[in-house]
């Protein structure tokens, strides 16, 4: 059913040495940068995961889950839309639970489900 996790996001404080030390850190684990830029990079991992790296105050973010720089999404990759219709179901009862692109009559390309975890970390689900 999940097959890996396709992404996480992180919120960071937005300031330039923040953004620097991320850009460092990243770089020096040898993750491959796909977009640049001060306010929204992206890295891809070896196994074509990525790492999104936004400022804390990013209205596109849930809530934290702590204090300062921290996870704030993990999304979640499934093997078919199948999958992805059962978990439509099994979450629809969860707190947060978001639904894009999945009904009756199927899953479209760009579908997710998601949800809050017990922590409040959002949790996607997208077809693979």
């Amino acid at each position: 059913m999940i097959e890996g996790i396709d992404r996480i996001t992180y919120g960071i404080e937005d300031t330039p040495e923040q953004w620097e030390r991320v850009h460092r850190f990243f770089t020096d684990w040898g993750l491959h940068e796909l977009s640049g830029g001060t306010s929204s990079p992206t890295w891809e991992t070896l196994n074509g995961a990525q790492v999104c790296v936004r400022a804390m105050q990013d209205p596109s973010l849930d809530a934290a889950i702590e204090p300062g720089a921290t996870l704030r999404e993990v999304q979640w990759g499934v093997i078919d839309t199948a999958s992805l219709q059962q978990l439509h179901q099994q979450l629809q009862s969860m707190p947060g639970f978001q639904s894009q692109g999945v009904d009756a009559a199927g899953v479209s390309p760009d579908a997710r489900v998601s949800c809050l975890d017990p922590h409040g970390l959002r949790a996607s689900v997208l077809a693979a």
